[in-house]
């Protein structure tokens, strides 16, 4: 199971969330067009390249998130050892 979620970072607040069997792009799409629908969105932070097209198929921007750079950088710190 996977928790989608669509949050605004400008307001603070949750936009839209669901859980799913699966995180496929017909589902990832869906549910972006559902929770976006008559809500003025610019850009979409998310941490998987997957999602791009998707993004850029409906408009908006794509843009990978710093939080999980910065978690995915400490993971691989943890798999070296530096």
């Amino acid at each position: 199971m996977y928790i989608l979620t669509l949050f605004n970072q400008i307001l603070n607040i949750l936009v839209n969330d669901k859980i799913c069997s699966n995180k496929e792009y017909n589902t990832i799409k869906q549910f972006i067009q559902e929770s976006t629908k008559n809500i003025p969105i610019i850009a979409i932070t998310d941490h998987l390249r997957e999602y791009k097209i998707i993004i850029d198929k409906l408009g908006f921007i794509h843009q990978l998130c710093i939080f999980h750079l910065f978690k995915m950088i400490g993971k691989i710190r943890i798999m070296f050892k530096i």
